[in-house]
């Protein structure tokens, strides 16, 4: 069941007495299960560092569940041919991918799943051919990333299939055959104008988000452009943006559970938008809040990275070594620092990473340095302490740099069954004359759970339900991940809003003259706002929980200035 909660506002409005009038949708849902206990996944932590400037080392480590402690894997460090640089592990932890910027190729090693132990692959490194324009494949390597099921990997290039632009190219990893292979299958040019300086896929591997930079045109460039990823061929296929305000971009980030895009821009100020997802599409055209790092220039948001629990944003400022945590509003995504700027902690992007499955950050040393510091998150504050033991290690020597660092490990999820999302959450109606039928608002039912979902109706209850009509496109069951049907909802104004004040309580519609002449609305404008529509909960999942009654809170126009003294809004 989901209720509605109307809250509307304007010029010269005045309080109306609370009602209830609830849209309720009614679903019937698979059953829910708790996915069967196991141990913790092995999880590994790779990084690659330069020893000369043709030449790299793979450091590989093991990383102790409880204390989020590392110890060098068998073999570590391994001596890499070539210059080494950003890294990415398959989303089944099989395989780790090195990207070489100079001689434009990824060398790719298999993992040994019980020791951690690295062997490249015999065909290793790979390069991508020419795809779209037969004279010239892309080149400059600048971002990598995987997906959740293994099977894909994604490359951004600087310089694309045409002079002058950018691209992304699609590969397979084909572990079938006796040698593990990469295999091209797609390059998507880029549409924006702007380089592919980051790469994220969301948590189910179903879109891919380029986010964007200046490119070779100088365009100020930022946010993502957003890409449905096709499972069987790798094939991107382009859904839109999340965030068309950002200027030149520098990092991004979204949070565990895809709900959040988070988009650090600037110039000479730097910014942060908070994006709230579209789960039909993927995108988030436009951020719903957006932090200032200013006023002084040049802090930047170079690098950027959502903890394990979704609930901390940590944000790497270009101005010095400093790290700043900000709490994230589970609704909206809004962001309030909470801590920082921590001044002997130093992030940036492609060097450090969040750990999936616990509360720790991991950072290659910079500028020389040697190990991988390891921060543990207070979960209930943010704060940031360094574990015992760090840096670690493990057996490096004669290093000039960091050049990217990986950790496996995907979350498991915790329930099976239909999982039903509204999207938007908000709407808001504008005026509606009397007599006449309002604005249109659209929403999505999605279906992000693994299991069919099946609705059994779609209907308005309450008082006033007549005030309000719907029409959708819901067949009988949503099939599982990323299907959706849409329902069109609208109010119509049959009689205007009386108010609340001394002398004139009303619970329901009334004509303007059942209230006494000083209290009524206004006959020259005989307009009532709605607005802030929202459905509670916007999210549900397919167990037996049942959500709270909402109130609607209907403000319309009164004659009558003295009803908005000593208001408060519920």
């Amino acid at each position: 069941m989901f209720r509605f909660a109307l809250a509307s506002s304007g010029r010269n409005s005045a309080p109306f007495e609370s009602y209830t009038v609830p849209f309720m949708l009614s679903m019937l849902l698979g059953a829910t299960s708790a996915a069967d206990a196991q141990a913790p996944p092995l999880q590994y932590v790779y990084g690659s560092q330069p020893t000369t400037p043709t030449s790299s080392v793979i450091t590989g480590f093991s990383k102790a569940n409880q204390t989020g402690a590392l110890s060098a894997v068998p073999g570590s460090p391994l001596n890499e041919r070539f210059e080494g640089g950003l890294v990415a592990i398959d989303g089944r932890g099989r395989f780790v991918f090195v990207l070489n910027p100079t001689h434009n190729d990824i060398s790719m090693f298999q993992i040994d799943q019980s020791t951690g132990a690295l062997t490249e692959v015999p065909a290793s490194p790979f390069a991508v051919p020419p795809t779209l324009n037969s004279n010239h494949a892309p080149t400059r390597p600048i971002s990598i990333t995987t997906e959740e099921s293994g099977s894909l990997v994604f490359v951004g290039y600087y310089d694309g299939d045409f002079v002058g632009s950018s691209s992304v190219v699609s590969l397979a990893i084909d572990a079938a055959g006796p040698s593990p292979v990469l295999v091209t299958q797609q390059s998507t040019s880029l549409s924006s104008g702007g380089a592919p300086i980051q790469l994220l896929t969301d948590p189910k591997g179903f879109r891919l988000y380029v986010g964007l930079s200046q490119g070779q045109n100088g365009l100020e460039v930022g946010g993502a452009e957003v890409y449905s990823i096709n499972p069987s061929s790798g094939a991107l296929s382009f859904n839109g943006l999340a965030d068309t305000s950002a200027g030149r971009g520098h990092s991004n980030a979204m949070d565990p559970q895809g709900r959040f895009f988070f988009a650090g821009w600037g110039q000479n100020i730097g910014f942060i938008d908070s994006c709230m997802i579209s789960p039909v599409a993927g995108t988030a055209r436009r951020p719903s809040s957006t932090v200032n790092l200013g006023p002084n220039p040049g802090i930047l948001p170079g690098a950027m990275f959502v903890d394990n629990s979704g609930r901390f944003l940590y944000v790497a400022q270009d101005t010095g070594a400093n790290v700043v945590a900000y709490s994230i509003d589970q609704v909206t995504g809004a962001l309030t620092q909470v801590q920082g700027p921590f001044t002997n902690i130093s992030f940036s992007l492609g060097t450090s990473v969040a750990d999936p499955l616990g509360p720790y950050l991991y950072s290659l040393s910079p500028f020389g340095s040697v190990g991988i510091h390891v921060y543990q998150i207070d979960q209930q504050s943010g704060n940031l302490t360094e574990i015992s033991g760090s840096p670690f290690n493990g057996g490096m020597s004669g290093i000039g740099g960091a050049s990217g660092i990986a950790i496996s490990g995907n979350p498991v999820q915790a329930l099976s069954g239909p999982a039903a999302t509204i999207f938007p959450s908000t709407a808001n109606f504008g005026s509606v004359t009397v007599g006449t039928r309002g604005p249109t608002r659209v929403f999505s039912i999605v279906n992000s759970g693994d299991q069919a979902l099946a609705i059994n109706s779609i209907s308005i209850i309450g008082t006033n339900a007549s005030s309000f009509s719907q029409t959708n496109t819901c067949t009988a069951t949503l099939a599982p991940n990323a299907n959706f049907c849409q329902y069109r909802f609208f109010a119509h104004q049959r009689w205007p809003i009386v108010g609340h004040a001394s002398g004139c309580r009303q619970r329901s519609w009334q004509p303007a003259n059942s209230c006494p002449e000083r209290h009524r609305p206004r006959r020259r404008s005989r307009r009532h706002p709605f607005s802030d529509c929202t459905l509670f909960p916007d999210h549900y999942t397919g167990n037996n929980r049942r959500p709270t009654n909402v109130d609607h809170h209907q403000l319309g126009e009164c004659a009558s200035p003295h009803f908005l003294r000593g208001w408060r809004r519920p």
